[in-house]
């Protein structure tokens, strides 16, 4: 019973923090693309464009790979290293916000750090595909 929790508990943040992160960052961007890359650019940041599409493949694209559990590390590095650049890049060190406006993506970035370290759980296409029983990491051997 303790594997099905283990696994559950690891859908239950993947999905969560997906889907709160595309509806409340990623959509908006979607939407509204060019937005966002003029945000880059009045801030004097070099290939906006290119920045902007980035962040918002990394905002919709990745969370939705990681929702489904297909390339779930990959796509949780790169969505956490997105946050990262949210974090530290834009938020801390280029607008000098506050913490309570960067603790948000902050917090992101530990989510989907969490889920690159450990994995998707058992609950993902990727164990699926895989064909294995992988064995839980966070079960002791005796």
């Amino acid at each position: 019973m303790g594997k099905f929790f283990e696994n559950f508990g690891m859908f239950f943040i993947r999905v969560t923090a997906c889907i709160t992160l595309i509806t409340l960052h990623g959509w908006g961007k979607l939407k509204n693309p060019t937005g966002f890359s003029e945000i880059l650019k009045s801030k004097g940041i070099i290939f906006p464009e290119l920045l902007s599409y980035l962040s918002l493949s990394a905002e919709t694209v990745f969370p939705l790979l990681i929702i489904f559990g297909f390339l779930t590390r990959f796509s949780a590095f790169i969505t956490s290293l997105n946050m990262f650049v949210a974090t530290f890049i834009f938020h801390i060190m280029i607008n000098s916000d506050p913490v309570k406006v960067w603790e948000k993506p902050f917090l992101y970035m530990v989510v989907f750090m969490f889920i690159t370290i450990t994995g998707g759980g058992d609950f993902t296409l990727d164990h699926f595909l895989s064909g294995k029983k992988k064995r839980s990491r966070w079960r002791s051997k005796f």
